[in-house]
């Protein structure tokens, strides 16, 4: 009997999984008469020209779309013989699903089919936060080497694109989210773990059930390869030493960095230091990239490096290179005396928090901040806050107003407070109370789900406004 393959997503990773089963030059596992379905919510009308065309332009895809999509797919009667891969962010615990789990249907998803076929090597990143930075640096101090390397993942360039050029020569720097490592099936030659603090609960259903996705990739890796991890991170270290029996069975090099001994950040003549192997190999001002945790995250590369066989001086060569990543303490720039920095990919208080830490000490006067209400606690970013002295907090909905409840409580902090409808009120707020000289910061410790689409919108919209004030008397 013929299978159902029905991918389930239509974003990037979707429409490039639809790609690679339909291409004849794939190895693509499906036999060539298995019935194609191509499920989402959104209707056509919704996407993107270029989507659509491609939806339409292949008659054999039948189309499963609208609100009521997971119905549609219930109502196919699937079984034993069909398969469904899901895109990573779609909540795995939807009743549809479910039931089509009780029915047989074997669920599947584009990395670990990418796994599965690849005949090259993979150093695997995650983390709370970081891992994007982290993975880009990693690309980037093996291409500086000179390797045959991809980076692709969570990143947003799908893996299942580049099997094409793959060989046995070639690397990939897969970035991973926990969404993608839930039911991880491969195995990764070398992992790394950057951060562990609570993320992605309502997805999870749990901070237990997050941690033990992310586990995954440490209890992946392939015997004989090597974990690489913050020993920095004490949640990340403590679940580390849970499973370290499991990772010594499997024969891993288990392998610490920010250790305090011979890799770890150091003040080194007024500036933070790059310590590793006893040597100051790196300033934090002779890179751009900003912030104690960025150098932190520089550590586990250099361990990657190590692995790699690349030295210190490949490693320096790509730092001072790099480029901070759009939305992540991006520089904006400088517009009427003040400069802006573009966070918002710090959709936790934790991220937010490193980001404060990482421009205080420049003159950080103006935060922006809030968003949809995860259920996170506040409590450590408002200490923070007060530490630092930031003057004026400008707050969104809905956290904004929980951060403004916070900051009334404390006896020693008393900062200016306004509160914003949306991101034009935020920035034309910022131009008045910014003095000059001083830096604004958009870092919102929250997800942006209740006012923007995701936190690339929300940036967007932020560096849109900051240059639009710029030019209002």
């Amino acid at each position: 009997m013929s299978k159902t393959i029905i991918v389930l997503g239509l974003g990037k990773e979707g429409l490039a999984t639809l790609r690679f089963i339909l291409s004849s030059a794939s190895n693509s596992p499906f036999s060539k008469d298995s019935k194609l379905v191509a499920a989402d919510k959104k209707t056509l009308e919704q996407m993107e020209e270029m989507d659509r065309n491609f939806l339409m332009g292949h008659p054999q895809i039948e189309l499963c779309l609208g609100d009521d999509y997971l119905q549609k797919l219930l109502d196919k009667k699937l079984g034993e013989n069909d398969f469904v891969i899901k895109t990573p962010g779609l909540n795995p615990r939807q009743p549809e699903l479910n039931e089509m789990k009780m029915n047989g249907v074997q669920f599947t998803s584009a990395t670990n089919l990418f796994f599965a076929l690849k005949k090259g090597r993979v150093v695997a990143v995650t983390g709370s936060k970081g891992k994007s930075t982290t993975s880009s640096l990693v690309y980037a101090v093996m291409k500086e080497k000179g390797m045959n390397v991809e980076l692709v993942g969570n990143i947003g360039k799908p893996a299942l694109e580049f099997l094409s050029q793959d060989s046995a020569d070639k690397w990939f720097v897969f970035e991973m989210s926990s969404y993608q490592l839930e039911d991880f099936t491969g195995n990764p030659d070398i992992g790394l773990m950057v951060s562990f603090f609570p993320e992605h609960m309502d997805y999870h259903g749990s901070e237990k059930a997050y941690y033990r996705a992310k586990l995954r990739l440490a209890t992946q890796i392939k015997e004989g390869g090597a974990l690489i991890y913050n020993q920095g991170s004490e949640l990340l270290r403590n679940h580390i030493e849970e499973i370290r029996p499991d990772l010594e069975r499997k024969a891993l090099q288990v392998i610490p960095y920010n250790n305090g001994q011979n890799s770890q950040v150091i003040e080194c003549e007024g500036h933070l230091g790059l310590e590793l192997d006893g040597e100051v190999v790196l300033k934090d001002n002779e890179w751009e990239v900003k912030g104690h945790h960025n150098l932190e995250n520089l550590l586990g590369v250099a361990e990657v490096a190590r692995q790699l066989g690349i030295g210190w001086d490949m490693l320096v060569k790509a730092a001072r290179k790099f480029k901070p990543l759009e939305h992540r303490l991006e520089l904006v720039g400088e517009f009427k005396g003040i400069k802006f920095y573009n966070d918002s990919f710090s959709t936790a208080p934790e991220s937010t928090i490193a980001a404060i830490e990482a421009l205080a000490k420049l003159g950080l006067k103006t935060l922006i901040s809030g968003g949809f209400d995860r259920g996170y606690a506040y409590t450590k970013l408002v200490d923070k806050l007060a530490e630092c002295q930031i003057k004026n907090l400008i707050l969104l909905p809905d956290t904004g107003k929980k951060i403004a409840d916070l900051v009334a409580k404390k006896a020693d902090y008393k900062p200016n407070m306004y509160m914003a409808k949306n991101m034009p009120e935020c920035v034309s707020q910022a131009y008045r109370v910014t003095e000059q000289g001083g830096l604004c910061l958009l870092s919102c410790a929250s997800p942006s789900y209740n006012l923007f689409k995701n936190f690339v919108e929300r940036g967007n919209q932020f560096k849109d406004e900051v240059r639009k004030g710029s030019q209002l008397n």
